[in-house]
């Protein structure tokens, strides 16, 4: 039996080439655009290649008109078997330059529209106790990049809804839901959206400019220099959201393209990185704290300058040995100093404990000390492993 489709956002790229795409492979397609007057080109292609296309008013940001769009396809097929989320619009503008309507019309076009589509079409994928929906998100919707933060919490906003509506429609009701994330897509989407969000010509104006202009550059250099292609076509995209409907067992997220698996790869290492920097940090002040401690207790202490004594230095010996411990605890909280003199630092430190836990073990003395001075030995190797790890 054929299976039908709805789709939203047909008009040009990605919805576009999806109509076309499943009309080929035997789905019975039911695209949908808020402007009919933009249906000509789809029209054209209906005709010369004898598609099973039919062309129906839907606009994702008017309730009345999604569920008028719903009605006339189980009126006619008495079932919805695919739901393609693809409608949405680009939006490049900073939070404080974008105005209370552009806000709403991002959050309604990228977010509620998503929402109020899907929920047209639950109650008959429930009955049928099957049925998928496929949702166009972006890599937007799992990294946040500069001057679209209103675009990516949209985005962010469908991979939590999608992605927490799989937790019990999909056992309980066989309706498969899956997320397609592509990185940039080469179509009239991204021509609209600078279109519509420029203001006087420009994303950003004022002092965020000079940021954006930075950018801008950075993104043009790492195109220039990646090896895969960032932007993809809008066919790629949809053949990508046709695997998915053919697959039976569909995953809920799947990335386009090589780039946007390593574009969302490049947020996680941001993450491990964070956290590597935090155990450094972290671990660098405990030693830090110990030798100030150690430094003051070998200068004003008088059981610490006793038993100095009692083993034969001087006390210029002591006073050194307390500046060195000082100066060692400084360089190693320095952010800016060169990596060679924090190695040279951390040879000095660990030089003193493997010192002080011979002497200490020589003289029996008590086993605590013994364990705090093997366990700071450890926390300079961690510290010393992790610098290299964010410095080189």
């Amino acid at each position: 039996m054929t299976k039908n489709v709805l789709i939203t956002g047909t008009s040009t790229g990605v919805g576009f080439e999806s109509a076309i795409l499943f009309a080929k492979n035997n789905y019975k397609v039911y695209a949908t655009m808020r402007n009919l007057k933009k249906s000509e080109k789809l029209k054209q292609k209906i005709q010369e290649e004898n598609l099973n296309i039919e062309i129906l008013p839907l606009d994702v940001t008017k309730i009345d008109s999604i569920e008028s769009a719903v009605r006339t396809i189980i009126e006619k097929d008495g079932k919805i078997d695919i739901l393609v989320n693809n409608a949405g619009a680009g939006f490049a503008k900073t939070t404080e330059q974008a105005s209370e309507e552009e806000i709403r019309w991002v959050t309604d076009v990228n977010y509620h529209g998503v929402v109020f589509c899907t929920q047209a079409v639950l109650p008959y994928m429930r009955k049928q106790k099957s049925g998928q929906i496929i949702s166009i998100t972006s890599v937007g919707g799992l990294v946040g990049q500069p001057f679209n933060e209103l675009y990516c919490g949209a985005k962010f906003a469908v991979e939590g809804f999608m992605e927490g509506l799989a937790t019990y429609v999909s056992d309980a009701f066989n309706i498969k839901i899956t997320c397609v994330e592509p990185g940039g897509i080469a179509t009239e989407f991204m021509t609209s959206a600078i279109e519509k969000t420029a203001t006087e010509g420009q994303v950003a104006t004022g002092e965020y400019l000079p940021i954006f202009e930075r950018y801008m550059a950075g993104n043009q250099k790492r195109a220039n220099e990646g090896k895969e292609q960032v932007y993809q076509t809008g066919m790629e995209v949809a053949e990508v959201a046709l695997g998915i409907a053919k697959n039976e067992n569909p995953p809920l997220r799947i990335r386009t393209s090589q780039w946007a698996e390593d574009f969302c790869k490049l947020n996680n290492y941001k993450i491990v990185f964070y956290n590597m920097k935090v155990i450094y940090w972290s671990s660098t002040v405990i030693i830090s704290a110990f030798l100030f401690l150690s430094s003051y207790s070998y200068l004003f202490s008088k059981s610490t300058i006793q038993g100095i004594k009692a083993l034969g230095f001087p006390d210029f010996f002591r006073v050194e040995l307390a500046a060195l411990k000082l100066i060692a605890a400084i360089l190693l909280l320095i952010p800016f100093a060169s990596l060679q003199l924090k190695e040279w630092t951390y040879a000095g430190v660990g030089l003193f404990l493997i010192t002080a836990i011979i002497a200490h073990i020589k003289h029996k003395d008590s086993i605590f000390i013994m364990l705090l001075l093997i366990m700071l030995m450890g926390i300079l190797i961690i510290s010393n492993i992790y610098m290299n790890k964010i410095l080189k």
